[in-house]
């Protein structure tokens, strides 16, 4: 079965704001910077199914609540899904390897944000898509 990581970041509290960390070059979970990118997705939508073949990926929420739904094995022909869910209230990575199917869905009550971190250039992804709707292949219930 494949393993996602997910770990809980600490937030720096502060009179004047906060900080939010996202990764540091000497964590054990970074894999490379190749680009970051932040992301939007409005309430009640769903984005799946994607697949990359040579990106690792960090997802971040700093803003939002997010629902990430993962693709992990199969038993007995039937899929193994791992669901983990961050944001605000969460405030949490999740390390994704490369060859994982995954989605999201916005389960907050406004725009979510998602910070994105993978260790190659987007330019240089071998990607696939599936949209959850036209191929139910997958057969996860969003």
């Amino acid at each position: 079965m494949l393993k996602i990581v997910s770990k809980k970041l600490n937030i720096i509290s502060k009179d004047e704001g906060s900080i939010l960390p996202i990764i540091k070059s000497s964590s054990e979970f970074f894999s490379g910077f190749g680009e970051v990118y932040i992301s939007t997705i409005e309430p009640n939508v769903v984005r799946a199914w994607k697949k990359h073949q040579n990106i690792c990926q960090y997802f971040v929420v700093p803003q939002g609540r997010v629902k990430f739904v993962f693709l992990v094995g199969q038993n007995n022909n039937k899929n193994i899904f791992k669901e983990i869910i961050i944001g605000e209230q969460n405030y949490s990575f999740i390390k994704v390897p490369k060859n994982v199917w995954y989605g999201f869905a916005n389960i907050s009550d406004s725009i979510s944000m998602i910070v994105n971190v993978i260790n190659l250039p987007h330019a240089e992804a071998i990607s696939e898509f599936k949209d959850y709707i036209d191929n139910p292949i997958l057969d996860y219930s969003w």
